[in-house]
């Protein structure tokens, strides 16, 4: 049922293009991709996958979307800290055989200044965000004891942008 409900209200392929053929759009959105970036901390890789989640307020500059639009999104999550885990660690990743995926694994509120580039779903984006907190075995200094790894980074990233549901369109006729 959830399935269905996802399916039901999630925008068709092509919908990138409404916001750059629109005066302003606020939408919930989602994006994959690839960030740069500069950490607090020097144990983050200064690449890897981000794919945030969140608001976005856009303004487009054409009605034919010739001009792409710009966007800032507020991003409440970022499904890519868990793929970077994995990515960083190699072959040697492992999370304890009791962890489960919880919302302080995937909650990382940040923000996001976007160029959303004409007739394609590719988006330049900067900002930056909180670096949501994983643990692992070799990060328990006692027993019970457990050192976080969290962090904020500043990233420069190249984006597909997928929008999930759009709140409120307006159109440059109106």
């Amino acid at each position: 049922e959830v399935k269905q409900a996802l399916e039901a209200s999630v925008l068709p392929i092509g919908s990138y293009s409404i916001k750059r053929k629109t005066n302003w759009s606020l939408s919930l959105n989602s994006y994959v991709g690839a960030y740069w970036s500069y950490a607090n901390k020097k144990d983050y890789p200064p690449l890897g996958l981000s794919a945030p989640i969140g608001f976005n307020i856009s303004k487009g500059f054409s009605a034919t979307g010739k001009g792409g639009s710009i966007s800032l999104n507020l991003q409440a999550l970022d499904l890519g800290a868990l793929v970077n885990y994995y990515l960083v660690k190699g072959d040697t990743a492992s999370l304890p055989n009791d962890f489960s995926v919880k919302l302080s694994n995937v909650f990382a509120p940040g923000f996001n200044l976007c160029y959303n580039v004409p007739k394609t779903p590719l988006t330049v984006a900067w900002g930056g965000q909180y670096i949501p907190t994983l643990y692992t075995s070799d990060q328990i200094n006692s027993p019970g004891e457990l050192v976080p790894t969290n962090a904020w980074r500043w990233q420069a990233m190249i984006l597909i942008d997928i929008p999930l549901f759009n709140i409120k369109v307006w159109d440059f006729n109106k």
